[in-house]
């Protein structure tokens, strides 16, 4: 299996664009701030700005001291909404400045007041992007504001561009990236760990964060004219990159994008931590899926991370009733019991025991000190193996020709007028020739390397013959004993040597038998699985073989037919109920506020 995620590396680039700790830091970014121009001025805007008696050049002064004066004095056309000098905290920027955070400067004040092209107030309000991609709203003549800041000084033309000034600065509002951004680097400072590399920290953003894949936005960047006499690249005065992350991308959360609307939930990182930990070691592979160990090691550390953040965003453009119910970002209707949760705002539901509520510029944070639900409700999930569909019968031989199903013949029935059958069909197997017994095995794919339940849902042949109006023949029980073949450390399987050949803890032998009365999920043993076969293919199979004797199939005591609904993996709960709360036929099951299964 190839995992299409592009692990890029930015590290210089995310070294330079550390954020500001945006509520734990003692710096926080709300102490940066405190607190009719002649038309038609002749020279630039930095000219205009650095001013002193036009009351604007501690702006001024910040833009120089970040080194970013040669943009706004390029010959790109902008506008510049210039906050009044004492309406922010000049120092405390020039501070972060000093301390080696220019480049945070740059996007979290001096981008968040500066736009492209030349906007000049009119007689509507405007919706505008800032060059740091956050919104505002300019208002009309009459309205003379910016969000909700005044326009004390309105269109000042200057050569190139336009100016604006405020009687307040624009406070800075991250979006849900950057706030996880801001809380892993304030983790960071109060856990001394500044300068420790990220990737010895075990959290939510030092994972993502290694996925980071910016582009460089062409038509948006300042060239300088010159090219690197290396690449013959173009080299930019101004690079304006587009934000993506392919792991947020591959669960469909683009916490990054501005005109986005998530409900983003944030565990603390000792809690992320205690998460991972329950997962790590369900997700041990194999030599089937890389020979390399560390290679193995890798896609391991992967997938425990991708479960653990699989569940955490909700996109609330996508979620049409979310005080009945919200889907996650990684909700599949093929898999629908998963990554729902419902009655999420009530008590005990998904979003209930919040810490803090955070409201970003593209949706809202929910920081909680645990995980909302068990890893049971999301990434230990129930295996159902539809019976009917033949794709899951396993045939093939080993160099002795011994194979896991053998003597068979089978067709699917349709058992009409009963819920209590999986998608109301079943696979009707029997021997042939009739005088052998029958073997059938079922591959076992997407577990997990620990510890199952196992159910064998048998339908009673009187429904068969109900179902084509056929009564000839009576309903007798199946006997047959239950084994399981998994793939060893090289990724082989023989159909000779089973890991494990179940026992019937009523009878004390390898028989089990098939219910000729109702329909009933046989719990047939539990298992634990020695390797992850989770985006993998299939790594063991369960063969199924009649064991009644030639004697007993002509007293009518057994047959050798048997109905299969489906075949269940449960995962094992030490101390609780193996089988959750609700319907047990392998499509649904109990469900409560937080998750997918009823606890009680």
């Amino acid at each position: 299996m190839k995992i299409n995620i592009k692990n890029t590396f930015r590290t210089g680039a995310m070294a330079l664009a550390g954020l500001l700790a945006f509520t734990a830091c003692s710096d926080t970014w709300d102490e940066h701030y405190n607190g009719t121009i002649e038309q038609g001025f002749g020279g630039s805007m930095m000219e205009y700005l650095s001013n002193p008696a036009n009351d604007v050049s501690d702006f001024a002064d910040v833009v120089k001291a970040a080194g970013y004066d040669n943009e706004l004095n390029a010959s790109q056309v902008l506008t510049i909404l210039a906050p009044q000098n004492g309406s922010f905290n000049k120092d405390s920027l020039l501070q972060l400045i000093d301390n080696g955070k220019r480049k945070q400067v740059i996007e979290r004040f001096i981008k968040n007041h500066v736009l492209r092209y030349n906007i000049s107030i009119g007689a509507q309000s405007q919706d505008l992007t800032l060059l740091n991609t956050k919104k505002v709203k300019l208002g009309s003549l009459a309205e003379m504001t910016v969000n909700n800041a005044n326009i004390v000084k309105e269109n000042v033309a200057c050569n190139n561009g336009v100016i604006q000034v405020l009687d307040a600065a624009i406070p800075f509002m991250p979006n849900i990236y950057e706030l996880l951004q801001d809380e892993h680097e304030a983790y960071k400072e109060a856990n001394g760990l500044v300068g420790v590399h990220d990737d010895s920290i075990i959290s939510f953003f030092s994972f993502i964060k290694k996925y980071d894949d910016d582009l460089l936005d062409e038509a948006r960047s300042v060239k300088s004219g010159q090219t690197d006499p290396d690449t013959r690249e173009p080299i930019y005065i101004d690079s304006v990159m587009i934000r993506n992350n392919t792991v947020a991308s591959r669960l469909q959360a683009y916490i990054f994008r501005e005109d986005s609307n998530y409900v983003a939930i944030l565990p603390t990182t000792e809690a992320y931590q205690k998460r991972y930990d329950e997962l790590h070691d369900l997700f041990k592979y194999n030599y089937s899926m890389d020979s390399k160990p560390e290679k193995r090691d890798s896609i391991q550390n992967f997938m425990t991370h991708l479960n653990v953040i699989s569940d955490l965003f909700y996109n609330m453009n996508m979620n049409q009733h979310p005080e009945d119910s919200l889907f996650s970002t990684d909700y599949s209707r093929s898999n629908w019991l998963y990554d729902v949760y419902y009655h999420p705002y009530e008590a005990d539901g998904l979003l209930s025991q919040y810490t803090k509520k955070v409201e970003c510029s593209n949706g809202t944070v929910y920081m909680m000190d645990e995980f909302p639900y068990t890893i049971y409700d999301n990434a230990f999930r129930r295996i159902v193996v539809e019976g009917e569909q033949t794709f899951n019968i396993a045939t093939g031989a080993d160099a002795a020709s011994k194979k896991w199903t053998d003597n068979e013949a089978y067709n699917t029935l349709t058992i009409v007028d009963n819920d209590s059958v999986s998608k109301g069909l079943c696979l009707h197997a029997f021997s042939s020739p009739s005088n052998q017994q029958l073997k059938l095995g079922f591959k076992l794919s997407g577990n997990l390397s620990g510890t199952y339940d196992v159910y064998i849902k048998t339908v009673p042949m009187s429904y068969y013959y109900e179902s084509i109006q056929d009564s000839i023949s009576p309903s007798l029980p199946c006997r047959f004993r239950v084994r399981l073949y998994e793939n060893d450390d090289k990724g082989m399987m023989s159909a000779t040597s089973p890991t494990m050949s179940f026992v019937n803890p009523a009878t004390d032998t390898e028989h089990f038998e098939s219910n000729a009365e109702k329909i009933e999920k046989l719990k047939v043993g539990e298992v634990t699985f020695q390797n992850c076969y989770r985006g993998d293919n299939y790594g063991a199979v369960l063969q199924i073989e009649t064991s009644a004797s030639a004697s007993q199939v002509r007293q009518g005591k057994f047959t050798r037919d048997i109905c299969i609904d489906c075949i269940i993996l449960e995962p094992h709960r030490d101390g609780e109920a193996s089988e959750p709360t609700g319907d047990s036929d392998g499509d649904s099951a109990g469900v409560s506020k937080r998750g997918l299964t009823n606890k009680n």
